[in-house]
Order: structure tokens, then C-alpha cells, then sequence
């Protein structure tokens, strides 16, 4: 577990494997948040649960107390521990629609007093970000989904649209002080 600031706290980080340009293994990055409502964005594999378990203990909570989970988008390394919980579940209506997942909400574009949605096109068509305003931390999900994406300005290589990916990684980099990349450490911004 990684305390960012006295509310958010990366509870298992993520990781990507690549052999050359092809991914090899990915798991998301999980993040919690406690504002009045105690979010995740993001729930990594289904392998991954003892780690995410463990982490939201060492943040001082039990599972069983998360009211939201907000997924970026829906691919399998980030919603595998979804069925874990009995939280609200969110996402973009266009990820709803693309993968038919009925147990979902739409997003709203405001999650808790300070925890926002940022529509970060590009990866996929639907793809959000999470802004907490406390410390300006965005969980940029596969928007940004390493450090690597963020030093050389470079979009994922999976997307649906270049111009938009490229458009949402420079989107989040205008507004962010810390990012909490998809697959990767949390990254404090130089401008």
C-alpha cells in the first residue's frame, strides 16, 4: 500500500510485462479514495485479490465498506476483482454499451465531493480518468498507463484513436500534480 495523501492510497500497484512491443501481462493499478464515500478506481485481476484485500486493510478499512468502484474502461486487467464487492459499479455509457454490461451505472461526472470523472478518450472510446482535487492526483487508468508513456509523451499502443489518446494524455498533464498511471508507480508531474 501507498499513501499519496491522507485520502487516496494506491492499495495494490500496477504492472505491465512487455517482450519487445507486445504485452506480455498487465494488471491495474487499484486505487482508493476515502471521501465521504470510499471509492476504488480500478480492480485489477481476479489473481490479484489477497494483495487488494491486504491493501485496503493496511489503508484502515475492511472490503466490505467500499461504496463505489469507478472502472476507467472495462478490460479484464482492470475489472477482475469487480464480483469482490457490493459497491456501485461505474463506467462510461459507451463501455456499458460496447461490452452489454447491464450491472453497471453510467459514470455521473461528479463521484464525491472531490473525486471527479475526465473523459480521456483514445485507449478505448469510452475511457475515463479519475481527478481527486486534493493534491490534484488524476488515476489516469490506460490513458497514461506507464512511466515510460509519460517521460516520451507517447499514446498507448493499444487505442481506438491515436488524435484522441494523444489528445487526453496532454489533457491529463495540464491538470495533474501527481498521476496514478494504469500500470505503473504514481508519477509527480515537472512542468
Amino acid at each position: 500500500m501507498i499513501k499519496i495523501n491522507g485520502d487516496l492510497y494506491i492499495v495494490k500497484p500496477g504492472k505491465a510485462i512487455y517482450n519487445k512491443e507486445i504485452i506480455q501481462y498487465a494488471s491495474s493499478t487499484v486505487t482508493l479514495i476515502d471521501d465521504g464515500l470510499l471509492i476504488l478506481v480500478d480492480t485489477g485481476l481476479e489473481e490479484d485479490w489477497p494483495l487488494i484485500k491486504t491493501g485496503i486493510e493496511e489503508a484502515g478499512f475492511h472490503p466490505s465498506e467500499i461504496d463505489v468502484i469507478v472502472n476507467t474502461h472495462l478490460h479484464r486487467d482492470h475489472i477482475g476483482c469487480n464480483n469482490k464487492f457490493k459497491a456501485k459499479k461505474y463506467a462510461h455509457p459507451k463501455e456499458i454499451q460496447r461490452v452489454n454490461a447491464h450491472e453497471y451505472i453510467p459514470s455521473p461526472r461528479k463521484i464525491s465531493e472531490r473525486a471527479f470523472v475526465l473523459e480521456t478518450p483514445g485507449h478505448v472510446d469510452g475511457h475515463i480518468s479519475i481527478v481527486f482535487k486534493k493534491g490534484k492526483v488524476v488515476m489516469a487508468g490506460d490513458a497514461i498507463p506507464t512511466r515510460n508513456h509519460y517521460a516520451r509523451r507517447i499514446i498507448p499502443r493499444v487505442h481506438s484513436d491515436a488524435e484522441m489518446a494523444m489528445k487526453s494524455l496532454l489533457k491529463i498533464l495540464k491538470i495533474a500534480d501527481i498521476i496514478v498511471p494504469g500500470h505503473d508507480e504514481p508519477i509527480k508531474v515537472t512542468r
